[in-house]
């Protein structure tokens, strides 16, 4: 799907500009997303994860505010690294969530890093190429306004190397935004 995207970022001048100028909220993207509370452990979103066939989860707070994401590319290689070198285990699967996902990330790097915090002005600013700092403690969760063009969402996803945006309309994932959504579209 990646390839796919890049493929579509390096020749949107092929595609129909009304389809461009379109909002995400229009194209089918507002719909329940699932998420779990910062206070849930690990283990209990990657059991969300499995029961409802995502392969990522919002993690809010317990006003249902965006705090960031948990993925399979998050749980996976922890458990991974974990079983390589015992010694070098720096997190805990009963952790909360948002521990879980600070240590975790902390194991792989990165070639880029991206501001979090859920503002669509972020993902813009992705677009652009100018997202290069980092989140506040690692987590950071990029997101889109429900008015955002599929165009900002295709140069965010691009740019910046990520599997979704979260679409958020007061502090609250309203959708997402994947790959698989933009090459529906």
């Amino acid at each position: 799907q990646s390839d796919v995207l890049k493929w579509v970022h390096d020749n949107i001048e092929r595609l129909p500009k009304e389809t461009l100028a379109r909002s995400v909220g229009s194209l089918g993207m507002l719909r329940d997303v699932h998420c779990v509370s910062g206070s849930a452990t690990a283990v209990e979103a990657y059991k969300i994860m499995q029961d409802c066939g995502v392969s990522a989860i919002g993690i809010t707070d317990d006003d249902g505010n965006l705090l960031g994401q948990i993925s399979n590319s998050d749980i996976v290689p922890s458990i991974l690294n974990a079983r390589r070198s015992a010694a070098g285990l720096t997190f805990d699967p009963e952790s909360d969530v948002l521990t879980f996902v600070s240590a975790a990330r902390g194991m792989r790097w990165r070639a880029r890093s991206v501001r979090g915090g859920g503002e669509a002005a972020e993902v813009r600013a992705a677009a652009a190429g100018k997202a290069d700092a980092t989140s506040a403690g690692g987590i950071g969760v990029l997101s889109l306004d429900p008015e955002d063009t599929l165009e900002t969402a295709i140069n965010g996803l691009s740019n910046i190397g990520v599997h979704r945006l979260w679409i958020i309309a007061d502090s609250k994932p309203v959708g997402v935004c994947s790959i698989k959504d933009v090459l529906a579209a």
